[in-house]
C-alpha cells in the first residue's frame, strides 16, 4: 500500500495522523485540498501520512490487512506514541472496520463524511431508537454494513476498548441521516457539523476545527518538547 509522507517541522514527532481517502478520491488530494498546509499552519507538532487506500483493497478484502502491516505496525514499530486514522467517506468505513476488527490500536479517529451504509440499513438503525438500542433482529443491509453499526453501538455502550471518536460531515449531504445518527452517540464538542454537502469545502472546515479542538492537545509542539 503506496503512501506519502508529510513530516512535521518538530522532529521527532510524538504523533502520527493517518489519512485515509474517499472513493474517488486520490493520494495527493490531501495535500491538494490544503489538510496539509492547514495541520502545518496549526499548534501539533504531527506527522501526516496520505495512504493510498484505493477502492480496490475494499473489493478484495485486503484493506484492513494492508493498512495494519504497510502502515499502522511499521509506525508503531517507529516509535510513534499516538496514531489516529482520519477517514473521508469510504476511507471513513475503513476506519471503522479497522478499529472494530483491531480494537486498541489506534488512538483515535476523525471520521469525515463517513459512509455507513445503503439506506436501508441506516433507517432500520433510527426505527430501533438509534445505534445504542439497535439489537440486529432483522437482516437489512450488506455484512459490511451491520458491522459499521455494531462498532456505533460499542462506541455508544463504552464497550470495550473504545478510542475517542470525532465526527464532521456536510449538513446538506446526502448521507447526512447516517451521519446525524452516529452523531447522537458522541459528545457534542466531537461533533462538527457544517454547511455544505459531499464535498472537500464541508470537510476541510470540519478539519480545521478537528486540528484547533484539544483532540491533539498531546501533539502540540510544547508538549513535544516537554521531558
Amino acid at each position: 500500500m503506496s503512501v506519502l509522507s508529510y513530516p512535521a517541522t518538530t522532529s521527532p514527532a510524538p504523533c502520527l495522523l493517518v489519512l485515509l481517502p474517499g472513493r474517488y478520491d486520490r493520494i495527493h488530494d490531501f495535500e491538494r485540498r490544503g489538510f496539509i498546509a492547514d495541520a502545518r499552519s496549526s499548534a501539533i507538532a504531527a506527522d501526516l501520512m496520505a495512504v493510498d487506500a484505493h477502492l480496490g483493497y475494499y473489493r478484495r478484502g485486503t484493506v484492513l490487512e494492508r493498512l495494519g502491516a504497510d502502515v499502522l505496525q511499521p509506525a508503531r514499530a517507529r516509535g510513534y506514541r499516538t496514531v489516529w486514522l482520519v477517514g473521508i467517506s469510504m476511507g471513513g468505513t475503513g476506519a471503522i472496520l479497522y478499529d472494530l476488527n483491531h480494537p486498541g490500536e489506534v488512538d483515535g479517529i476523525f471520521l469525515i463524511a463517513p459512509f455507513l451504509g445503503d439506506r436501508a440499513i441506516v433507517q432500520e438503525v433510527a426505527s430501533a431508537g438509534g445505534a445504542r438500542a439497535w439489537s440486529e433482529r432483522q437482516r437489512t443491509g450488506k455484512s459490511f454494513e451491520r458491522d459499521l453499526w455494531r462498532w456505533a453501538r460499542r462506541v455508544a455502550r463504552h464497550e470495550g476498548v473504545v478510542p475517542p471518536v470525532f465526527l464532521g460531515y456536510g449538513t446538506e449531504d446526502a448521507f447526512a441521516a447516517a451521519h446525524r445518527l452516529l452523531a447522537e452517540i458522541l459528545p457534542q464538542e466531537r461533533v462538527f457539523a457544517e454547511t455544505g454537502g459531499h464535498d472537500w469545502v464541508p470537510w476541510r472546515t470540519a478539519w480545521r476545527r478537528f486540528l484547533a479542538s484539544p483532540a491533539l492537545a498531546h501533539c502540540s509542539s510544547d508538549a513535544s518538547r516537554a521531558p
